[in-house]
């Protein structure tokens, strides 16, 4: 592509049963900060236009948002948040085109549980009813929390987050109920919660297909980590 800035397509949030999609402006923010364009991929299920979508970005970051339907993973939804279907089978498809051509991709949060899915994996619904004794990883009662509410993440050896961040901790901000349960076939996990709680998964036969549980974008234009993991995603997507 003839662009300086690479484009990095953006998956949008939607709320069942609203009629809306929307994103977070940190998410544009961050890629901005980075070197990046962010282009904003409106859900679809036709395979036309998801395959335009992918043909147009250098690199494609999956958002987080609402759960996935337990339902893409064989079992039955019981979480207290409907899923948003469509969001589903775009996210599922989109990224399945990723990995097939090497495409670069961050996936965030709910992110990176739909790369956990995609590969076969599954998640718990929600973790303080089926993990009890965890720490409290979500607080949804204001925005500020986003940042705020931290526990601390181990950084596997031999990992690219690790290569990135160079650190064998991290204090991370978290805001989700749901965590990986098994994990996918061919991913690694590359941290871990002081928990248990898996924090980040990657792929390690591609360019760039790295997902972690925090949200960095919230923490990327005052944490040197944080924005660390975006240049580094950016970088990957100028690559021809």
């Amino acid at each position: 592509m003839s662009h300086t800035s690479p484009l990095i397509g953006v998956t949008m949030w939607a709320l069942a049963p609203k009629d809306l999609q929307y994103v977070r402006n940190v998410y544009l923010d961050a890629i901005v900060m980075a070197g990046g364009q962010p282009v904003l991929l409106p859900m679809t299920n036709r395979p036309e236009f998801i395959r335009q979508n992918l043909d147009m970005c250098d690199g494609i970051l999956f958002s987080g948002g609402a759960d996935l339907d337990a339902a893409t993973y064989g079992e039955e939804h019981k979480s207290q948040f409907a899923p948003v279907k469509l969001r589903d089978e775009f996210e599922l498809e989109l990224m399945r085109l990723c990995l097939e051509e090497d495409k670069p991709f961050f996936a965030i949060c709910r992110g990176m549980q739909v790369l956990n899915v995609l590969k076969g994996g599954s998640l718990y619904q929600d973790i303080p009813t089926e993990l009890p004794g965890k720490l409290e990883h979500v607080k949804l009662t204001d925005d500020q929390e986003f940042v705020d509410v931290r526990h601390t993440v181990f950084v596997e050896d031999n990992t690219l987050l690790k290569d990135i961040l160079n650190t064998d901790t991290l204090s991370v901000n978290t805001i989700h109920h749901q965590a990986i349960k098994k994990v996918g076939d061919e991913l690694i996990v590359n941290s871990v919660c002081e928990d248990g709680i898996i924090e980040g998964i990657e792929l390690t036969n591609k360019k760039f297909a790295l997902g972690v549980q925090w949200h960095p974008e919230r923490m990327a234009a005052t944490d040197e980590k944080s924005f660390a993991l975006f240049k580094a995603f950016i970088e990957s997507a100028k690559e021809k």
